[in-house]
């Protein structure tokens, strides 16, 4: 497997800073502290307060660490041997995945307010909170450079964890970094009539050879010279034909409740909780739309091939209506996409393909053959609870909230694909 540029100058440049670390077994643990659940007092409600960073502090935030524990698991990134892990809105735990059966923790990129990444070549490109950020490795492989800041390019999020409003506002200098859960007497309506009553819970959130490898959930995607991302509400359009100088060149509004995208071909597939669209790139800096679908509320995952969409929707108490189904498209003609079959799941969420099999991320890992894609059929499953997976080549990482499962495929002809585990990081 070609190694890339990246891979050489941040491995030396990270055992050099950290090469006091604990080395790893096969199975890693992640002992975190044990921290007392925090009591509802009577009368009282959860609600969530923004953590805030003044925009000079926020600039110089970014830094290069031992690596730690982790707080909250999110979404997962591969480039060549290196495996990235996002700690929701704090940065990314980065492995050695050389060894996939012996992965091997090597920093912490801390990035306050950063939940997605896409690498191309040497450049990290990273949302952080409002800013879209390039991050290089130097040729000395002896520190990282912020290579371009693209400041207030995302719009700002007051939407809290648990999918209610923060109704207040920011000064102009002002980052939302992450949120802090807390409690209050619950406000009379009348006094307060803009504030909701947040739920008791805390909700999980739930190529070209020198880019890496993001999943179904991702916000970013590569493709040709460009990088697209989604937020909440637009479709985010960065010429990266200089990695280093990201610049942005349109944004176009897709409505609301954006969550995914997924890049195949000359195609974009976005994911929103109302349905999915698919943009053309035969004009890579102004995409057109060639269709929607709408579907249930729901928060909705897709990706795609040649000749069809496969796309899960699952709820809880921010996705909407109770809807936890598969649905496969006929996407042949991909301005008029056709739903030719749909299957009730528990709890459906990530998603994969590996030849003629979806991997599915349910109540456990699933795997069903999708060759007649009208009539799919469940063949195997494994006893993992993950929310994504990423599939490259006969390997699948699995994440979920407690932990990472690497595992080896094959085909079987009794069994469709075979799992063999290579190694598993507990969180906690």
């Amino acid at each position: 497997m070609k190694t890339s540029r990246l891979t050489y100058f941040l491995i030396p440049l990270l055992i050099v800073f950290f090469n006091c670390e604990d080395k790893t077994s096969d199975t890693e643990v992640e002992v975190l502290p044990i921290i007392e659940e925090e009591v509802l007092l009577e009368g009282n409600e959860w609600y969530y307060e923004p953590i805030v960073m003044k925009r000079e502090e926020f600039n110089n935030s970014i830094q290069l660490e031992a690596s730690k524990s982790m707080t909250k698991s999110g979404k997962i990134y591969i480039k060549d041997q290196l495996l990235f892990i996002n700690d929701v809105n704090k940065g990314f735990h980065i492995y050695d995945n050389t060894n996939p059966s012996l992965p091997r923790k090597i920093a912490f990129l801390n990035t306050p307010g950063s939940t997605d990444m896409a690498i191309r070549d040497t450049t990290i490109y990273i949302n952080q909170s409002v800013d879209l950020v390039g991050i290089t490795i130097d040729a000395n492989a002896t520190n990282f450079t912020i290579q371009k800041r693209i400041q207030n390019t995302f719009p700002v999020s007051f939407v809290g964890p648990n999918g209610r409003w923060y109704y207040h506002e920011l000064l102009e200098d002002e980052i939302i970094t992450d949120w802090q859960r807390k409690q209050r007497p619950i406000p009379k309506w009348e006094d307060c009539p803009s504030c909701l009553v947040d739920s008791v819970e805390v909700l999980s959130d739930s190529s070209a050879s020198g880019d890496g490898q993001g999943r179904s959930l991702a916000r970013f995607a590569l493709k040709g010279d460009y990088l697209y991302t989604v937020d909440d509400t637009n479709l985010n359009i960065f010429d990266i034909k200089t990695t280093s100088n990201p610049i942005k060149v349109n944004d176009i509004n897709l409505g609301w409740s954006i969550e995914t995208i997924f890049g195949f071909k000359d195609y974009l597939y976005i994911g929103s909780q109302f349905g999915m669209f698919i943009y053309g790139l035969n004009n890579p800096e102004f995409p057109n739309q060639l269709a929607e679908v709408n579907h249930l509320t729901a928060c909705d995952p897709v990706i795609a091939n040649d000749k069809y969409a496969f796309v899960t929707l699952h709820s809880n108490a921010t996705c909407g209506n109770n809807v936890n189904v598969l649905e496969i498209y006929d996407v042949a003609n991909v301005t008029n996409p056709v739903l030719i079959h749909e299957r009730g799941l528990t709890a459906p969420k990530g998603i994969g393909l590996y030849h003629d099999y979806l991997i599915v991320c349910d109540d456990e890992i699933k795997i069903f053959d999708v060759s007649d894609p009208e009539n799919s059929s469940l063949v195997n499953s494994f006893n993992r609870v993950a929310f994504d997976v990423i599939i490259r080549e006969d390997y699948m990482i699995a994440i979920g909230d407690q932990q990472i499962n690497q595992f080896k495929l094959s085909l079987d002809n009794e069994k469709g694909v075979s799992l063999e585990e290579l190694s598993e990081i507990i969180f906690q």
